[in-house]
């Protein structure tokens, strides 16, 4: 895989105001603090596995849970595991 190589992710129209990556994009539009608190999460995660401590995703898990978390509960909806599918 190439660096910087995304891939999308494809949703039902029924799901979508459910989605955490909508909710956490939304969010972070919204909480210009919170993007830089993500982009440092990012920025670190990658150091960390450079080092060998941690993988990329281990490393950003927290912080991304912790904002959608925030997010989910500003929209009245209930926490779920960023890592669930």
């Amino acid at each position: 895989m190439r660096r910087g190589t995304r891939f999308p992710h494809f949703f039902s129209a029924s799901e979508w105001d459910s989605v955490n990556q909508r909710i956490l994009r939304d969010w972070l539009r919204a909480h210009p603090g919170d993007a830089d608190r993500y982009s440092h999460a990012k920025c670190d995660a990658v150091a960390a596995a450079a080092r060998g401590t941690s993988t990329y995703n281990a490393a950003k898990t927290p912080v991304i849970q912790d904002l959608v978390d925030h997010a989910r509960a500003s929209q009245g909806l209930p926490s779920v595991p960023v890592s669930a599918k």
